[in-house]
């Protein structure tokens, strides 16, 4: 016998206008796990499709974050009275910092809320908890005390994988930015790009989806751990010793030593800005290539190839190109980038040859179209390298069996070997610089 008000497999489904399997199924939650952010309508409906107020909203976090309700005697909004329906719960997210007043402002609680005001509602929230949790907003390159800072340290990169991300109000940039490096914020794909649709309205049933995601998100102190070498870069000058690099990685507190192969830099020479970055003055001479490697009390970066730093002979036809193309080494990938702000593989090709007076589409298989054809013992520095047939990954070479070139997601420009397996060509294009 099951006792009344209690759910099992062949119970009715929570709502008269979802199914329970519905929630499975499109959105991978239970509703179980919605109920705990939107009890429905009185009728036993839902309204998956509608879209969600402001009111409703800021009510769903509040109830999913379990943040105390607030009922102060005097409104934090003009248009907000204690007698309202959503005043306790407004006013509880003013309380916690979620959402903030000025003398005579009003809040709509009635009015669809947009896919960025959202951003801008959750995100202080989280980061909150960042804080409490960590003691700082982890960022990928270092640590920072606000959602500001990260945002204007490394944050802005986040958005250029998204084809809309100008129309972004910058209020909520650096919020929707947040969300976005976190998964919680995953845009939409149609017409070959990623979308915001930050001026959208989102339905009652993708609030609660991204409110639970939200939830679900949780951080702990970054436990010390054995340095990692993830990217060179950015890098001042060309690469035969004395200029500066920015080592990128892991796990860099405290260490005591980094070498270029065997020759071990002077301790002025570096400096740790943080334990995801070293910064190296000067680099020592050398010739060829060698292993980077960070030496801290709980070990040494093991060697992978994004630690190669390669030194660079000049010479050749291909001097302009490569001269051009290594002033953009540690400039972060960025799917669809065209400029130093963040590049993807063509992009990078493209505008490396722009400033030199030559145009290329912003696209691999097409480049591998200009120019002409340069058999594999035949390469020389400038050359471009192609990988895939069609070509789906573009390169410039920089001699030695090495190419510089933007990888993928989470890397940075860099110099790397050619991966022959899946090379399939290679041509040179004509520059007037």
């Amino acid at each position: 016998m099951v006792a009344v008000g209690s759910r099992s497999a062949h119970a009715a489904d929570r709502w008269t206008d979802i199914s329970d399997t519905q929630w499975a199924q499109v959105y991978g939650l239970s509703a179980d796990q919605v109920a705990t952010v939107a009890q429905g309508f009185a009728d036993g409906s839902f309204h998956p499709a509608q879209a969600v107020l402001r009111g409703q909203f800021v009510k769903m976090v509040v109830s999913a974050f379990d943040l105390p309700t607030a009922a102060p005697l005097t409104p934090s909004f003009a248009d907000l009275s204690p007698a309202d329906y959503y005043y306790p719960w407004v006013e509880g997210a003013v309380a916690a910092g979620l959402v903030t007043s000025a003398s005579g402002e009003e809040f709509n609680p009635a009015i669809p809320i947009t896919r960025e005001d959202t951003g801008s509602l959750l995100a202080p929230e989280l980061a909150q908890r960042e804080l409490k949790a960590c003691g700082s907003i982890i960022g990928g390159r270092g640590d920072y005390q606000s959602i500001a800072a990260w945002y204007a340290a490394e944050g802005r990169s986040v958005l250029g994988y998204f084809a809309d991300e100008s129309v972004l109000q910058p209020a909520d940039a650096a919020a929707t930015a947040y969300l976005i490096y976190h998964s919680i914020v995953q845009g939409s794909a149609r017409e070959g790009n990623l979308w915001l649709d930050p001026g959208a309205s989102l339905t009652r049933a993708q609030a609660v989806a991204l409110i639970l995601r939200a939830r679900a998100l949780t951080f702990g102190p970054i436990a010390p751990k054995v340095p990692a070498v993830s990217a060179l870069g950015p890098v001042e000058g060309p690469e035969a010793g004395g200029n500066k690099v920015a080592i990128i990685g892991s796990g860099f507190k405290g260490a005591t030593a980094v070498s270029f192969g065997d020759k071990i830099l002077a301790a002025q020479d570096f400096t740790v800005v943080s334990d995801t970055q070293i910064d190296v003055a000067s680099v020592p001479a050398g010739t060829g290539s060698a292993d980077v490697v960070v030496t801290t009390p709980r070990g040494k970066s093991a060697g992978t190839p994004q630690d190669v730093y390669t030194y660079l002979l000049l010479l050749g036809t291909g001097d302009a190109i490569v001269q051009e193309a290594i002033q953009f080494l540690g400039v972060p990938y960025v799917w669809a980038g065209d400029d130093p702000d963040g590049f993807d593989c063509s992009g990078f090709v493209m505008y490396v040859f722009g400033q030199l007076g030559t145009s290329l589409p912003h696209n691999a298989a097409l480049q591998s179209e200009q120019g002409s054809p340069v058999p594999r013992d035949q390469l020389a520095p400038g050359d471009l390298v192609f990988f895939g047939s069609p070509a789906y990954h573009v390169g410039i070479y920089v001699g030695d069996g090495n190419m510089i070139n933007a990888p993928y997601t989470g890397t940075f420009v860099r110099i790397e070997s050619v991966d022959w397996s899946d090379f399939s060509g290679a041509v040179r294009v004509p520059v007037t610089g």
